[in-house]
């Protein structure tokens, strides 16, 4: 069983879902496996994974055109690793985020959740501007959460017991998850950019 399960959620974003996935492959940590979800894409999407189909990693799951939260949701059922990390197919990784990431969760139990700071890029992936994420114990206001639904780990169980993303919502489900989840467990910032937005 793999320690982390990284989630891809893809709808019609094929000119960017190889960069997404590559940066997976390209992890110094090794101890993974990857759930892209194609969920309903009418671009090349079915293309590209094809490419990836012998990969003893990789696993796709071809879903309808249900929405975010309900792939998302799919995928990490579909996932069997302890820790959880989501990555939108427009986005990609630092070849270490799986590494600082999980380090962070193994090394303190009262953490239930670890998240990075990451580089805003433009669609040529030229990088526009470093976000620094806020210190969730120093921060009252926690209103820009624009990239947590990529990016941050968190472990298997808080997930379960938090019931994972409402699938009703069809925008801010990612917010609405980062609500509860902070309500019952701890999270911490590495304050360093480990993610490409």
């Amino acid at each position: 069983m793999p320690k982390i399960s990284v989630v891809i959620t893809a709808h019609n974003y094929g000119r960017y879902l190889q960069q997404s996935i590559d940066s997976v492959l390209a992890q110094t940590y090794d101890d993974w496996e990857l759930v892209v979800v194609n969920d309903g894409s009418t671009d090349n999407s079915d293309e590209i994974l094809k490419g990836y189909a012998r990969h003893p990693k990789i696993h796709v799951l071809t879903l309808p055109g249900v929405g975010l939260a309900t792939a998302a949701n799919r995928g990490i059922r579909e996932s069997r690793g302890t820790y959880v990390i989501r990555l939108d197919a427009d986005d990609y990784f630092d070849e270490n985020i799986l590494l600082v990431l999980s380090n962070v969760l193994d090394r303190h139990p009262e953490y239930g959740m670890v998240f990075p700071d990451y580089y805003q890029v433009s669609q040529f992936g030229e990088v526009i501007d470093l976000v620094r994420q806020p210190k969730v114990n120093d921060e009252v206001k926690l209103l820009d959460r624009s990239a947590l639904a990529a990016g941050a780990l968190y472990r298997r169980s808080c997930y379960d017991t938090v019931g994972g993303y409402n699938e009703e919502l069809r925008h801010q489900e990612d917010y609405d998850f980062w609500i509860r989840f902070i309500e019952r467990f701890h999270v911490y910032n590495v304050q360093l950019p480990l993610m490409y937005y």
